[in-house]
């Protein structure tokens, strides 16, 4: 489909912002970028075997008469399958960019797998005559069992695809792929960031749960580091519509996967931070992704010639072992078990299963999908040294401070019936948003407005709990008023997180606060049409410079990705420290954009999620204040 590009101007900033310009592009729009005088942009190829491109336009400026020019395309290169994010170094001469690849079935329904890599693009960007020059750094410096022996995350191997086929069947036709399968074809690019001197590139592979570093100059991939799992720490796994259960399970562990990934630098060692979203492959009828109770079926293995290990597993006793609480039949244990969590969701890829031999494989570990929180790796010369880790935090907080929120879930399906998202898409995808609207299946009697539809956030508590809880998407690294932080957002529930991080191995947390507080009572559709939504889905977070800012102050944009709006956040130094840690401390102030133009109320009024802080404004529309005033209570966060 077609993509557009929509000029703001921020002239007027924050009375009004205007959006004058709107230039439009031929085939989807998968990430764009200002740097120096151009626009950059990448877009989806024409149909899934074309590869995609990467487009230069100039930068929208002002002219004399005060009025914006529009972008003029300068010139357009091929890239790799699924270009996504573009980052481009400090001056602006090369532009990195993670190609996803991915897989689909062809027209005799059989399994395509195009693979991913990364395109280093150096300038010149001004003359089509004289295009950029393109370095295509491909994934394949790694064997299969080389990539597993590193804890790399493969989804489908080719003894995967062989039992699997044999599993699905006709649904599932591999025999093509596996043919032709190399290694590659499962490391999906997901996001970027350069080393503080920009030397090497960090590639983030988020399904696959690893970093891969590239020598820029050699233009060739150097390592591939796993970012490990997190173990021995209790999060909620149980969808009790609450939060009452957080009990550390021995043997389960979480891939964290991150989606975003920065960077900064320390007396010139590097540190990588991640959002630990989590996300598994799913392939037509292939999911990575499976129920608990679909893999441990009483005293049986659900799946095909499957086998565990004991310690996970026993057939003669289903309440012991790692799996006793996660068993299809856990209710119906005569021993004690602390809680039943059937539907908890479980990896069948190469971190969980040993496929060797094809007819017969091995479950050797049970791993969830989802790091639910956020990390901080020292990067060393042999690889990534874990140096601080959030732990439960984001869920203990959640639940304490936002339990209406809690590993809730607003995303693109609660569009409402018959508007023009759902009329967009096709009827397979219009069946999942008529299941999330209706009452009977997964929607709620009063959907904010007391009609049937949607729900709003406070209709989903705990609804994420069998998958990725919080799910941090986003994450970035900045100073402001002398004290540097890393902020993060949760995907489905938009509750942003800031820590102060002037110790890379002792992360302090400051604050947390809602980017949609209106989503407690009114679902996506109800608070879209009176343009009170905030940022729903931030999956893009960006730090301002007091110079880069349009207040002055150093700020965070937040972009909600289903809600297609973007706030502005700004840091206001003070010479009072809130908190040891702080010195000076910043306080925020929600400033609205074009689209989520909204009344300020004070923080004393009863219905602010954020409390004990008089300078933090909290823009909230007039409606249903009542019905929120009612229903939550001021939490003051510590």
């Amino acid at each position: 489909g077609e993509g557009y590009v929509t000029v703001s101007d921020y002239s007027s900033f924050p009375d009004e912002v205007s959006t004058p310009l709107t230039v439009q592009i031929a085939d989807r729009i998968l990430d764009l970028t200002v740097c120096g005088d151009h626009l950059f942009v990448t877009t989806q190829g024409a149909n899934p075997t074309e590869v995609g491109n990467f487009h230069v336009f100039s930068k929208s400026t002002r002219a004399e008469d005060g009025s914006l020019t529009a972008p003029e395309q300068i010139l357009s290169v091929g890239a790799g399958f699924s270009p996504g994010a573009i980052l481009l170094n400090s001056d602006c001469t090369l532009a990195a960019i993670a190609n996803s690849g991915h897989s689909f079935f062809d027209g005799d329904n059989s399994l395509v797998n195009l693979a991913g890599d990364v395109s280093l693009i150096s300038a010149p960007f001004d003359d089509a005559d004289e295009p950029p020059s393109v370095t295509t750094v491909l994934l394949d410096e790694w064997t299969g069992p080389e990539l597993i022996q590193k804890s790399v995350n493969l989804p489908l191997t080719p003894n995967a695809l062989r039992y699997w086929s044999a599993v699905l069947g006709d649904e599932f036709d591999a025999a093509a792929a596996i043919e032709v399968f190399q290694p590659s074809h499962v490391l999906a690019p997901k996001s970027l960031v350069f080393s503080g001197d920009e030397s090497e590139l960090y590639v983030n592979l988020q399904v696959n749960n690893a970093l891969v570093k590239i020598d820029v100059a050699e233009g060739k991939a150097t390592d591939i580091i796993s970012y490990g799992v997190k173990q021995g720490f209790s999060v909620d796994v149980v969808a009790d519509g609450g939060c009452e259960v957080f009990e550390p399970v021995d043997g389960l562990t979480f891939l964290r996967s991150p989606d975003g990934i920065d960077t900064f630098s320390v007396d010139g060692t590097d540190y990588i931070i991640t959002a630990n979203e989590g996300f598994e492959a799913s392939i037509g009828p292939f999911s990575e992704a499976l129920e608990a109770g679909d893999i441990f079926n009483g005293d049986s293995l659900g799946l095909p010639n499957m086998t565990a290990d004991e310690e996970i597993f026993d057939s003669s006793d289903i309440s012991s072992g790692t799996s006793a609480s996660f068993n299809k039949e856990c209710d119906d244990s005569e021993e004690e078990i602390p809680f039943c969590s059937p539907g908890f969701e479980l990896s069948i890829g190469s971190v969980a299963v040993d496929y060797g031999d094809p007819t017969a494989p091995v479950l050797k570990g049970m791993v969830a999908i989802g790091g639910r929180g956020i990390t901080v790796y020292e990067v060393t010369s042999d690889g990534l040294n874990q140096v601080w880790d959030s732990g439960r935090a984001f869920e203990r907080r959640t639940c304490r401070d936002f339990t209406f929120a809690h590993n809730g879930e607003q995303d693109a399906f609660y569009a409402p019936v018959d508007g023009p998202f759902y009329n967009s898409l096709d009827p397979s995808f219009q069946q999942n948003i008529e299941a999330v609207n209706d009452p009977e299946i997964l929607g709620c009697l009063d959907g904010g407005d007391g009609n049937p539809g949607a729900c709003s956030l406070s209709g989903t508590v705990d609804r994420r709990s069998l998958s990725d809880g919080p799910a941090p998407e986003a994450i970035v690294y900045g100073e402001a008023c002398g004290t540097p932080y890393m902020i993060t957002a949760t995907e489905k529930s938009s509750i942003a997180f800031i820590y102060s991080i002037a110790n890379p191995e002792d992360a302090d947390f400051e604050r947390a606060f809602l980017l949609s507080p209106i989503s407690q009572v009114l679902n996506p559709g109800l608070a879209y049409a009176n343009q009170s939504i905030g940022e729903i889905d931030p999956e893009n977070l960006q730090f301002l410079t007091p110079e880069e800012s349009p207040t002055g102050n150093a700020a965070i944009v937040f972009a909600g990705a289903v809600s297609g709006t973007a706030s502005i956040y700004d840091f206001i130094c003070v010479t009072e420290s809130k908190a040891p840690s702080m010195s000076p401390a910043p306080t925020i102030t929600a400033m609205p954009s074009s689209v989520t133009m909204m009344p300020t109320i004070d923080c004393s009024h009863p219905v602010c999620h954020v409390c004990g802080d008089s300078s933090l404004e909290v823009t909230k529309p007039d409606v249903a204040i009542a019905a929120l005033a009612e229903s939550s209570t001021c939490a003051q966060i510590q």
